[in-house]
């Protein structure tokens, strides 16, 4: 091959593909008249011989982010991280907003690599169709909470959610509670899976029984925390604690408590997940399990610029730890 110290020409890759110069050079500044098989086998050799445009060197790299809503607070915080990053850095931000519905087919048609060098999916859902489309035409993902396993290959920011629950309910059996309920986050979330089964480790391995009807499956929202603790503070014995599998429950949580005449903390400890900016304004100031939401967007731009700039990451999978914050919503029971 004749490629120079600066990697392989376009018709070293067009050779190498079997197709023409002009395809190459379509199919690297992504045009959309290829076909799809011959672009994904084009695409392989690019990656492979590590070949970056002109364009693609002389551009600043768009990276886009992908969201469900901007009003989802843990959001905000990890979108509050990557632009910081992301601007510190002298990369573009483009943002995309879905709804709760999951990203379509048409979100992937209107990108190419003139437009965006990577996407981060945050809190949100691509199956394994769509981001293979990103894959051929040389866009970068990297997905923030994934909310099922990461695909073999794919790329991932994410919290040590498994500890974060064992942290949670240790906490509380350190306080002296054995009667300890869990309001669990959505059924489908490997995250709300995760702090679940922590939640469980801890009283397996302190030697308490797991009373299923202080689990309590819902969703990370203020609503759902409210329904559901209403539900366990209503059961006989009534539990001493609650984990709550965010914050946004735990402060439904809080409410609930109030609404059925039991005070926080002197008749039930309640823990949350997340520890929002929010968690120390609440009455009373909410403890908490801290994810370090703003520098979880901070490591998906590096992954991004690392994955644009043609440079391996660490790991395909990166968890931040997580810490728990003690503020007044906990305390030892009071029976």
């Amino acid at each position: 091959m004749s490629s120079s110290a600066k990697g392989p020409s376009l018709a070293d890759v067009a050779a190498l593909a079997g197709v023409s110069i002009s395809t190459v050079s379509k199919v690297a500044n992504g045009s959309a008249d290829v076909g799809e098989d011959t672009r994904a086998r084009v695409t392989e050799i690019l990656k492979g011989q590590q070949y970056v445009s002109k364009r693609k060197r002389s551009t600043t790299p768009t990276i886009t982010l992908l969201v469900r809503s901007m009003t989802i607070p843990s959001t905000a915080e990890i979108m509050r991280g990557a632009l910081a990053e992301a601007q510190q850095r002298g990369a573009r931000i483009a943002l995309v907003q879905h709804g709760d519905d999951e990203p379509d087919e048409g979100w992937i048609d209107q990108f190419t690599p003139r437009t965006t060098s990577a996407v981060i999916a945050i809190h949100s859902v691509l199956d394994s169709e769509q981001q293979q489309r990103l894959e051929s035409q040389g866009i970068q993902l990297v997905v923030v909470n994934p909310k099922d396993a990461p695909n073999l290959g794919a790329y991932s920011i994410g919290a040590t959610n498994w500890a974060g629950g064992l942290t949670a309910a240790q906490h509380l059996i350190g306080l002296g509670h054995r009667r300890i309920a869990m309001l669990c986050g959505d059924d489908d979330s490997m995250i709300s899976r995760a702090r679940l089964s922590g939640y469980r480790e801890a009283l397996e391995a302190a030697g308490l029984r797991i009373d299923a009807d202080l689990v309590v499956p819902g969703h990370f929202t203020f609503e759902s925390g409210l329904e559901q603790a209403r539900t366990v503070l209503r059961c006989t014995p009534r539990p001493t604690a609650i984990v709550a599998g965010s914050d946004e429950q735990a402060m439904g949580a809080i409410e609930a408590a109030r609404l059925e005449g039991a005070r926080v903390p002197e008749d039930v400890s309640i823990v949350g997940f997340d520890d929002l900016a929010v968690a120390s304004m609440t009455s009373p100031p909410l403890t908490s399990v801290r994810q370090p939401l703003e520098q979880m967007g901070v490591a998906a731009i590096g992954m991004a610029l690392d994955l644009i700039e043609r440079r391996d990451p660490r790991s395909h999978h990166t968890e931040l730890a997580t810490t728990l914050i003690e503020r007044g919503s906990t305390a030892p029971p009071t029976d």
